[in-house]
Parts: structure tokens; C-alpha cells; sequence
């Protein structure tokens, strides 16, 4: 039993309970202190010279025990001055019985009670007052602050530390299970595929974030359509989640798909060495952007003859970014015209690699539907048409090759991260030397009609078959980790160079699936294959100029290889996924078994729900709930030893099988979560033995409806309409609880008027529609009136009011910050420094007022709601400041009915006066439930989707306007958390007023989300289409981080609540002036 206090007498005293410690030592302080309260002379009684006895004669380590009480001598009166009160009937044996008792639920030292109670000097007088329900205890009030801080129920930061490593695990977990990257050390390449290429250079054209409806879309006549009907051919390149630059460039060039570690940190540069289509070049020339070239930082032989100093990263809606790409074309032109004599340009496998970033700043800034988007696509056009015409007129010898296409698509309104089809769908434009010509086909719908390329054969491909194409160019090995696939139908129609570069690719993916199966050391059945002779087949085949042959053993070979390389891949991941599995197991019976000691006693005791009083006592014919002292000791010592040695081995083994590293974790997580359930064995043996037929009911049908709680609330993720039903049952609940006769009938109005405007809020579109400053400003309004009225109705302290008048104002400023920087941005440019300064002081500053209020748990509750809204009201487009405040009003009348609920009339409770905790009930559970389902609503309504595409990054207007990825995604979170946060805090004040274990009734919670993540990491697969792996994938990290994230706010929220800084400064002031 782990709660600080327990309420258990039938007279409503309150017991208090061991702290969870080891070493006799602390336990013999305990004691002691027990013992001088209980110094107040009388004669001996045998029940504790029965007990000094046998402390001093069997146990060394023996309490000095000089006096007792065989009756009242305290007053109860002493309670009105903060002292402790006893029970009349309390002896000290029952104050060392119960003390004990309460120490062996954690720590298995029941081995010492038998000792005392089963003496026969101990007489039927005495033993009758060996009863959990005979104690000292607490006075319900004290004016004592350190007292009040005692009756707070105190987090164990154990379980939620143990929490967050699991989480960080859990997610994780996935990219070791499914997302592998296909990189593999100490693979060479193939130099027998070096020879004279087709093209002498290529020409690469990366237009960042270009969607190919957004290109083909275009009723004006491009000069890119003109090629593709004319000397090219076209089609669509798929990119993979996440479609982010650096890992669409990198797939380009590299053909492996995106290592997933670069999207762990953040789409920086990835900390491994891949090797790419330029370090096959003998030289490459860039012109672009200057962050890209870092993503090619361990490549030689990059040039880069005009760098461009541009304002990248501006995101002002009031500007074009078509200069941009302009600027970048003229580089390149300017270029040209000064080096007719550089040796460099006329080498053999030339590269020169053209990036324009316009199109992706332009959807950042104005949307994909924009005008000023089109007039960049133009521009985009336009500059092509410039370069193929000035590198035609430079070299004149039709040897170079054009390959025009983009690292990945957007969003409508101008995102990208996910997979749906206008973010992972590419344009792909390839001309030039050694490139077929347009061919048609009798498919009409090969293309959509408004594309207005009529009949011309559009042929689709992998982003990563672009690496293996260039290198077909060029006549260079293909990059050893690409797992690309060779277009053959881009090539010419010329058998020999066809034929030839399939040999390439195929012995390239041959090599590749080799060294993955080395590194994992496996024995499956491929490795029966002989790879030597396949590569001899192939290169005689092609030295006799049997080039169908070779044609046919080449693609053969490439389906083997990668059926064979995956298969490698994919060799731990049963291990993997099966540890992980025991890891969720473990982590969710880790947390009932932190919540066993709250509901054991009920069980054994039937407690009320609502007094939490016992509805019969326990007595001298009630069973026996404990097994013998020496089987628990010596049983949990097995446990230590086994579970040592098991975490022990398991590490040895990781280590010996030469596994990764990280795969450690793995191992020791569900080693470490299991054990920790391993250490409440008789918690659970002592619950299962006090069940009977009614309680397994309940507990069955508690399950049952947590499983049903789990289930509802990922399929309103995944749906908007569940939520709405969540909402209407929701606002049943007075009827359910029978509110209305001690509710007034103005809570019950509010509580259906949010609940009704809510539902309709919830199918407003927020993200995908254009910023819309007025709906902004007038959703504001509410705001102050609201918080206005519930100001002068509600509170009377002065401190509060000033505080709660400071934030009301920082509301109404932000009313005009935003029309300002509307305007602003508009007509000028970017967001002014006034904007800036003024959103980063709300940011860092609205945390803090808070900790000033009085101890008034529901007064500095609406400052945390007011304060922590500033930033989130900063962080909005459209409408999700009415959104919110309708919310936090709805919550409050929850919060209020479930207080009435629970007898509780006093709402205005200081915080110092919260009296001792009880044990949880099935209430309390219904409560988590509806406190999980209102997390998940703030965070649907608040405009957020089930991609990791979802987010409007112009609602970072305010703080800036630069395109920083790492700072843009860090406000974003910080959206999210600042709205969770006064959620969570009004449940951690529900749980202080209905007097429940804040820490285990937050356990609850943790519980019902770690069944979501559970459920999301069962769904989740690697197979099938992309726009499906993506949601998938989103739905596991929301999980994962959710949880995660939840933990950090509930013990910020803990700290918000119960701190109080001006009382402690004050105290530390008079100890040093004293």
C-alpha cells in the first residue's frame, strides 16, 4: 500500500501510512517518533513486554520500547492546534502491529509479524485490538503548511520515470521493426559497369515541393510539355513518408529510401555516410540553395562556382518566391558565359545539379492554389527552357541529358511529411542524349484530362530508380546501397545499352543483398543461392553480345536479389517485435501494479464509492490474507536473483550474437518492466485471494468497458463524427449521476450549451483553409468577456484579481498584435520585430504568473488557463480560440458536477487544506476515461489531423518568418502542450477535491492511452500503399510521444497546482534572518 494516508475507521479518522524506504533505520525513526507520542506513563501491559521480548531476543536490531497506553489520555481537542489525535481503543502494539503491516506491502517483512501476534501471552483482550481499522491519525485540518504538504499524495516519480524510457522505446521500436534503412557497411562498387555512357553529362533539376497536378495542371503551354510531346518522356515519381527534403534528395541521388534516423532528429543532416550518383561523377557543379549541399557533405569533388546569398528562408505571404528560382537560373547562365575554357565542364560523367526552392517556400507562404504560386511555376518553366537552350548552345555536341523532377509534393495549403498523393506524387521530365523519344498509347485515362497531355505514354517510378537511370546515363556504377530498380523504358531503344545497364543494377543489387547477409548473420535459405556464378553468367553473356539472354538473367537476378536483401533486412524483426510485445505487456501490468494497493483494500473491505468508509469490518472469523513469512522472503529474493541473472544473459547474449547496440534496450526493457511487476507478487497473490464472485464481475466488466473505452477513442482519431458522439454522451452525464436536483439549473445550461456549440465546432475546418484574421479577432472576444465575467463574479482575493486582471490584458494585446502583423505582413513583408518580441516575452513569461496566485486551487486554475492561452491564441489561424475557451468552460462544469458528485460543497478549497487521500473507485476510473476522451477532442478540434502533414506552419507567423524546421516544429508542440496543460491541471484539482490519489488516479489515464498506443502498434504494417503506411506510422508516433509528453505535462501541472514559491522564499527569508 502505497499512499501517503488512508482513510479506513469507521469514525472517519485518517490513517497514516509508511513511506516506501528501505533499511531499519528509517523504520526504527518511525517507530521512535511513534513511541514518545505515546509517552504519558501507566503501568506496562504485557501485550508489550510480549513484544520487547521478542524484538530484543530474536532480532538484533531490536526498538527500545519503554512505555505505553492501555488507554485514552490524548484529547481529541489538540486537533484545532495541528497536533495528532488518536483513537480511544489505540494501543502501542497495534501502532507497531500497523506500522509493519504497512511496510511489508512493499518490502515483504511480514516474516516479523508472526512473531509478535502469534504469542500466547497475548490474551483474547489484546489481540482484539490488532485491527487495521485501530490507529493513530491525522486531523483532517491543520493550519500546519508542511502538514497540508504531507497530505497531498505525492507522484512516485519511479513508475512515470520507468514511463518515459518505455515510451522513448516505443517509439523507436518501429523503425527497428518495420522502417529499416537499407544501408549496409562494406559494400564496394561495381567498377566492371564504369564505362562510356550514353550521355556525356546530366543535367539534374530538382524543383523542391513541385506537385505534379500543380505542373501537368496548367492550361498555359509549357515549355516542359512541349519536350514531353515532342523528344522526351514523362511520368511520375513516387516519393516514401516522410516527404521531406533532405530525404527526397537524398533518395534521388542515393536510391535508398530514407534512413529513418534522419527523421528521428529532426530532418537534419543524417550522421551516416551514403554514398551517392555524385561520388560516381567525376565532378559535380551546384547551384541552389546552400543548406542542400550539406546534404551530400561527405561527397568529393562538389563545386559550387556562384554561391547565392538570398533571403531563403522568408515566409512572408506578401512576397513572391519566384525570384528565387530566377535568381538561381541567372547563376547558372552567368556561369556559362565565363567558362567556355574550364577543363572541368567537358569531362566525361559530368554532373551539374540545378535545386530551386521557390515552389517550396511559395507553398509554405501562400498555399498551393495561390496566384503567386502559379506565376513560380512559370518561372520554374520558363528557367528550364533558359538552361536547356544555353547548355545546347555552350557544348553543341548533343551529348547532354536532362532529368527535370522534384524531392517531393505538398499539401494543399502548403505542408508536407505524409504520404498523400499530392505530397508523395512527382513530376518526372527526361530528355536528351540517350533518352527515348515520346511513344502513344490507346489508354485514355493514362493521365488525368485536365493534365491536357493527351495519349502520350506516361510511365511511373519509384523515387529511388532515379539512382540507377542517372548511373545508366552517365555509364557509372550504381550507388551500392540503392535498392532502385531500373527504368528501362527512360532509355533508349538500343538493345546493348539496355541490356548493359540491367547487368549493372542487377550485379550492384546482387553485391548489395551479399553484405546484408553477412551483416546480419543469418542462415536462411538464399544463402544456398551462388552468387558467383550468377555474376559469371551475366558478364559472359553480355561479353558475347547475347544481350536478350542477359536481359532476362538480369531481371531475374534483380528480383531475386531483392526478395533476398529484405529477407535479410527483416531477419530480427520477429525478436524485435516480440520483446517489444512484452515490453507493452509489462508496462501495462507495471501500472496496475502501481494501482493494485488502491483497490486491494476496497476489495477486501467492499468500500463505499462515494465515503469510501468499509461496509464491514474485518474480525477474528474473517480469512487470512497473508501466506507464510519465510515463503515471501525468500520468494522475493528468487526474484531478484532470477530476474539479475535473466538481465544479465540477455545482454550477454546481445553482445555475443553481435547484434546492434540499441538492441540492448530492447532486452533489458521488459526485463526491467517485468521485474518491477515481479516485486508486487503478493500484492496480487493477496488481491486474487480476497476475490469472490460479485468483485470478479465487477473487475471482468471493468475490463470489459476499458477495452470498449481504448477501442472508441481510436476510432474517434481516426474520425471526426465519434467525437461528437463522445460529446453528446458526455453531456448525459448529469442525467446519468442524477445532477439536477443539486446542480443549479445555470451549470446545467452551460453544460448542454458547450457541449451542442462544440459538436458544431468540431467540423469547421481550420487547417487547409487560408489564415483568416477576423474570424481570429472576433473568436478573442468570448474570450475576454467570459474571463471578464468570471473575474468579477468569482474572485475576491486581491492578488488573484490582479493577476487574473494582468492576463485578461495580455488577451486584449493580443488582439492587436495579430490585426498589426495581418496588415503588416500583407502589404509590407515580413513579421515585424514588434511581433516577434512581443509573441516570444508572452512565451517565455505566461508560464510563470501562476506560481504567484493565493492556494486557491480553482483561482489559479483559471490562471493557468488564461496565461498558458496566450501562446496558443499567438499559435492560431482561424477560429481555435473559441474553440478552447468553450472547452476549458465545459471541462469546468464537469469538473463542478463531478465535485457535487462526490459530496464535495466547499469548491473553493485552499490548496493546504486538502484533506488525507482515498482509495480509488470505480468513479474515478469513469473520470479518467472522460479526461482521456477530452484530450483527445482539444486535440482533433484544435485543427490537428492523423498526419504528420496536418500542420499549418503559418500559424508560426507570430514568432517568425523564417524557414527553420526545427523551430517551427518545436512551436507546434508547444500548441499542443500549452492546451493539454490546463487540461490536465483541472483533473489534477478534481482529483484534490474528491480527495483521490492524484498520482495513481493519473495512472488511470496512462493506463486507457497506453491501450491506444498498443492498439496503433498492433495496426501498424510496412506493406501496402503509402497514404496507408503513413497514417499508420502517424498514428504510432502520436501515441508514443502522446504519452510521453502526457507525463511531462501532469508532473509540470502537479507542480502548478501545489507549488508555492512566495511561502517557501518567505520561509527561507526568516531562517537565514533568524
Amino acid at each position: 500500500m502505497n499512499g501517503r494516508f488512508n482513510r479506513q475507521a469507521k469514525d472517519g479518522l485518517y490513517v497514516p501510512r509508511c513511506p516506501r524506504t528501505f533499511g531499519l533505520q528509517v523504520v526504527s525513526r518511525l517507530l521512535e517518533r511513534c513511541r514518545l507520542l505515546f509517552i504519558a506513563g501507566g503501568n506496562s501491559s504485557p501485550i508489550v513486554a510480549v513484544a520487547e521480548q521478542n524484538f530484543q531476543e530474536k532480532y538484533k536490531r531490536a526498538f527500545s520500547i519503554i512505555g505505553c497506553l492501555d488507554g485514552p489520555t490524548i484529547s481529541e481537542q489538540t486537533t484545532d492546534h495541528g497536533e495528532w489525535s488518536f483513537n480511544p481503543e489505540c494501543s502501542y502494539l497495534n501502532v507497531v502491529y500497523m506500522s509493519w503491516l504497512r511496510m511489508a506491502d512493499d518490502f515483504s517483512l511480514l516474516f516479523l509479524l508472526p512473531e509478535i501476534v502469534s504469542s500466547s501471552d497475548l490474551s483474547s483482550e489484546h489481540t482484539r485490538y490488532l485491527r487495521p481499522d485501530r490507529c493513530f491519525t491525522f486531523p483532517p485540518h491543520s493550519n500546519s503548511s508542511e502538514q497540508s504538504e504531507a497530505n497531498c499524495s505525492r507522484p512516485h516519480y519511479h513508475i512515470f520515470t520507468l514511463g518515459l524510457f518505455a515510451q522513448l522505446t516505443f517509439l523507436t521500436s518501429v523503425f527497428d521493426v518495420y522502417l529499416k534503412t537499407s544501408i549496409v557497411n562494406g559494400v564496394e562498387p561495381e567498377e566492371w559497369c564504369r564505362r562510356n555512357g550514353s550521355a556525356k553529362r546530366l543535367v539534374l533539376i530538382i524543383s523542391d515541393g513541385l506537385r505534379a497536378d500543380v505542373l501537368f495542371g496548367l492550361d498555359e503551354e509549357l515549355a516542359l510539355k512541349k519536350i514531353i510531346k515532342e523528344r522526351g518522356r514523362w511520368g511520375v515519381s513516387r516519393a516514401r513518408m516522410p516527404t521531406r527534403s533532405l530525404q527526397g534528395t537524398l533518395t534521388i541521388g542515393s536510391g535508398m529510401f530514407t534512413d529513418p534516423i534522419a527523421f528521428i532528429s529532426l530532418w537534419k543532416k543524417s550522421a551516416t555516410r551514403v554514398d551517392t550518383i555524385f561520388d560516381r561523377a567525376s565532378g559535380v557543379f551546384y547551384f541552389g540553395h546552400p543548406y542542400v549541399k550539406s546534404y551530400f557533405a561527405g561527397s568529393t569533388g562538389w563545386a559550387v562556382p556562384r554561391p547565392l546569398h538570398l533571403n531563403w528562408g522568408d515566409m512572408s505571404p506578401g512576397k513572391g518566391t519566384a525570384h528565387l528560382d530566377e535568381s538561381v537560373i541567372e547563376a547558372v547562365s552567368g556561369f556559362l558565359r565565363g567558362a567556355k575554357n574550364d577543363e572541368r565542364l567537358y569531362l566525361p560523367g559530368l554532373i551539374i545539379f540545378v535545386h530551386l526552392s521557390g515552389v517550396d517556400y511559395g507553398a509554405h507562404r501562400s498555399g498551393v492554389r495561390s496566384e503567386k504560386m502559379r506565376n513560380n511555376v512559370m518561372a520554374v518553366d520558363r528557367g528550364v527552357a533558359r538552361l536547356e537552350t544555353e547548355l545546347d548552345a555552350f557544348y553543341g555536341d548533343g551529348g547532354t541529358a536532362f532529368i527535370f523532377t522534384s524531392d517531393h509534393g505538398t499539401t494543399l495549403w502548403g505542408s508536407h511529411g505524409g504520404s498523400s498523393a499530392g505530397e508523395t506524387e512527382c513530376p518526372l521530365v527526361v530528355w536528351g542524349s540517350g533518352v527515348g523519344g515520346p511513344t502513344w498509347d490507346g489508354r485514355p485515362g493514362a493521365s488525368p484530362h485536365d493534365w491536357n497531355l493527351g495519349n502520350v505514354t506516361r510511365r511511373d517510378v519509384e523515387q529511388a530508380d532515379l539512382a540507377p537511370l542517372m548511373a545508366a546515363l552517365l555509364g557509372v556504377p550504381v550507388p551500392v546501397n540503392s535498392v532502385g530498380v531500373l527504368p528501362f523504358d527512360y532509355l533508349t531503344e538500343e538493345e546493348r545499352v539496355r541490356s548493359t545497364a540491367a547487368a549493372c543494377n542487377a550485379l550492384q543489387l546482387a553485391t548489395l543483398a551479399q553484405a546484408a547477409g553477412r551483416t546480419s548473420r543469418a542462415d536462411p535459405e538464399h544463402s544456398s543461392f551462388n552468387w558467383t556464378e550468377l555474376r559469371e553468367n551475366i558478364t559472359q553473356l553480355i561479353f558475347h553480345e547475347q544481350y536478350s539472354a542477359a536481359m532476362n538473367t538480369s531481371l531475374n537476378a534483380m528480383r531475386l536479389s531483392i526478395d533476398t536483401f529484405y529477407y535479410y533486412q527483416k531477419y530480427f524483426t520477429f525478436s524485435i517485435y516480440s520483446l517489444t510485445m512484452a515490453s507493452f505487456a509489462g508496462w501495462g501490468l507495471a501500472l496496475l501494479s502501481y494501482l493494485l494497493p488502491s483497490y486491494s483494500v476496497m476489495a477486501e473491505e467492499e468500500m463505499c464509492s462515494e465515503c469510501n468508509e468499509p461496509k464491514r469490518s474485518l474480525s477474528e472469523n474473517d480469512p487470512p490474507h497473508k501466506l507464510p513469512a519465510r515463503l515471501e522472503k525468500y520468494t522475493m529474493v528468487l526474484i531478484h536473483v532470477f530476474f539479475c541473472l535473466l538481465l544479465v544473459v540477455g545482454i550477454t547474449y546481445v553482445i555475443l550474437a553481435q547484434w546492434l547496440p540499441r538492441y540492448c534496450v530492447y532486452v533489458a526493457l521488459p526485463v526491467l518492466l517485468w521485474w518491477f511487476v515481479a516485486c508486487h507478487f503478493f500484492d496480487w497473490v493477496k488481491f486474487f485471494r480476497t476475490l469472490d464472485k460479485p468483485l470478479s464481475i465487477s473487475i471482468l466488466s471493468f475490463f470489459v468497458v476499458y477495452a470498449c473505452t481504448v477501442e472508441f477513442l481510436v476510432w474517434s482519431f481516426k474520425k471526426r463524427y465519434p467525437l461528437s458522439i463522445g460529446l453528446v454522451l458526455v453531456a448525459l452525464l448529469p442525467k446519468y449521476r442524477s445532477l439536477y436536483e443539486v446542480s443549479s439549473r445555470t451549470l446545467i445550461f452551460i453544460w448542454f450549451v458547450t457541449s451542442a456549440i462544440l459538436v458544431g465546432l468540431l467540423f469547421l475546418p481550420i487547417i487547409g483553409q487560408p489564415p483568416n484574421t477576423l474570424i481570429l479577432i472576433l473568436s478573442l472576444t468570448p474570450v475576454i468577456l467570459i474571463g471578464a465575467f468570471y473575474v468579477h463574479m468569482t474572485i475576491e482575493n486581491t492578488r488573484d484579481y490582479v493577476l487574473c486582471i494582468v492576463g485578461l490584458l495580455f488577451v486584449s494585446s493580443v488582439v492587436f498584435v495579430l490585426d498589426m502583423t495581418s496588415s503588416w505582413v500583407k502589404e509590407i513583408g515580413p513579421t515585424p520585430k514588434l511581433t516577434k518580441v512581443f509573441s516570444w516575452t508572452m512565451l517565455t513569461v505566461a508560464p510563470f504568473p501562476p506560481l504567484l496566485c493565493s492556494q486557491l486551487m480553482l483561482n489559479r486554475l483559471f490562471l493557468i488557463a488564461v496565461y498558458y492561452s496566450v501562446p496558443v491564441f499567438l499559435l492560431s489561424i482561424r477560429h481555435e480560440p473559441f474553440v478552447l475557451i468553450l472547452l476549458y468552460q465545459h471541462v469546468f462544469c464537469w469538473l463542478v458536477l463531478e465535485s457535487k458528485a462526490s459530496g464535495v460543497t466547499d469548491l473553493l478549497r485552499r490548496r493546504n487544506a486538502a484533506t488525507p487521500t482515498r482509495y480509488l473507485n470505480q468513479d474515478d476510473a469513469r473520470r479518467a476515461a472522460v479526461f482521456c476522451f477530452y484530450l483527445v477532442f482539444s486535440y482533433i478540434a484544435m485543427g490537428n489531423y492523423d498526419d504528420i502533414s496536418s500542420f499549418d506552419l503559418q500559424c508560426v507567423r507570430c514568432f517568425t518568418s523564417e524557414m527553420n524546421e526545427f523551430l517551427m516544429g518545436f512551436l507546434i508542440l508547444i500548441k499542443i502542450l500549452f492546451v493539454f496543460l490546463p487540461l490536465v491541471s483541472g483533473h489534477i484539482v478534481l482529483c484534490s477535491l474528491t480527495r483521490a490519489d492524484t498520482s495513481r488516479a493519473f495512472t488511470l489515464v496512462l493506463l486507457i492511452v497506453n491501450g491506444i498506443g498498443f492498439h496503433f502498434f498492433l495496426e501498424f504494417t510496412e506493406k501496402g500503399r503509402q497514404w496507408l503506411i503513413s497514417h499508420k506510422f502517424s498514428h504510432h508516433c502520436f501515441a508514443q510521444t502522446f504519452i510521453f509528453f502526457l507525463i511531462i505535462v501532469y508532473l509540470t501541472a502537479r507542480l502548478l497546482i501545489f507549488a508555492n514559491p512566495i511561502e517557501y522564499c518567505s520561509k527561507k527569508f526568516r531562517s537565514i534572518t533568524h
